[in-house]
């Protein structure tokens, strides 16, 4: 169901009433929040989070922004669909190489030729000869027309992966992206999906 408002409480009681509804029929509820960049997902999820606490539920906010490919991910996804039609090899491996690469690069130099090269350097072995120059060339055009907002930045699956285990009372590992080096970095932090009656 899908409803418009213009004021926070109507909203808030108006999910409240839906994830009260949801949970006669099914062991949790899943609410999620969409809208642009910077349109107040976040503190709209937290203000409903707080609201439903104070009417006796359970939430815990699984937020799109942690699943994050990083840069390491994202550029090397963009130009495996866009040059090679989705069909790169070993591309978890070269991801993985690509990072240890530039994860303490500063951000604008991250796809520079001089990090290029220590990528050559780096995936020579995992990319076929004749199609590496091709691959190299399209991390720095890819990495010059850079969007945070499009689709392809996130790992949707692990994310709908992570929802799938907590409805299920399953425990996953709390995903962590900082977005000082913008990488995934690592988390030992465990979400038990028992403990919650609403996933945001």
């Amino acid at each position: 169901m899908r409803f418009k408002f213009h004021h926070r409480d109507k909203w808030t009681c108006a999910n409240l009433d839906l994830v009260e509804e949801s949970l006669e029929k099914h062991p949790k509820a899943i609410v999620l929040v969409g809208g642009a960049s910077s349109s107040g997902k976040s503190f709209s999820a937290h203000t409903l989070k707080d609201f439903l606490e104070q009417n006796g539920h359970h939430a815990i906010i699984i937020s799109l922004d942690q699943y994050n490919f990083g840069l390491s991910g994202i550029i090397p996804n963009k130009v495996n669909l866009n040059l090679f039609a989705g069909s790169l090899p070993n591309r978890k491996e070269i991801r993985n190489r690509i990072k240890k690469i530039i994860y303490d690069v500063p951000f604008d130099e991250k796809y520079r030729p001089e990090q290029i090269d220590k990528i050559r350097e780096s995936i020579k072995g995992l990319v076929d000869p004749s199609i590496l120059e091709k691959f190299l060339k399209g991390l720095y055009d890819e990495w010059k027309v850079l969007n945070f907002d499009e689709p392809t930045v996130y790992d949707l699956a692990s994310a709908a992966d992570d929802v799938k285990e907590l409805y299920r009372d399953g425990c996953i590992t709390e995903k962590k992206y900082s977005k000082v080096i913008s990488e995934q970095i690592p988390s030992d932090s465990v979400i038990d999906g028992k403990q919650y009656d609403v996933i945001l």
